[in-house]
């Protein structure tokens, strides 16, 4: 449930939720969300530079963020930098 990845999210220092339930993202947590975001868009980019329409390059993206080595991601991100410029 929502509620149980909630509280092991509160234990784990990535988010805050106050006695109303709103949540706060704090640090630790924003650094893992900028880390899949900066995935998303480099990899969604580059899929669309290959050819492959935004949406199906954005639908791509989810999959390849969350399951690409930090390894692979920095390669590929290194050889598109090198052969078309910048991605991000």
């Amino acid at each position: 449930s929502s509620s149980a990845a909630s509280d092991v999210y509160k234990r784990q220092g990535y988010i805050a939720m106050d006695r109303y339930g709103t949540v706060t993202l704090l640090d630790k947590g924003a650094q893992i969300a900028m880390h899949i975001y900066e995935r998303h868009t480099v990899l969604s980019k580059m899929l669309e530079r290959l050819g492959v329409s935004p949406e199906v390059a954005k639908e791509d993206a989810c999959t390849l963020e969350h399951d690409l080595s930090d390894e692979s991601f920095t390669r590929i991100k290194e050889h598109f930098h090198k052969v078309i410029g910048e991605v991000e």
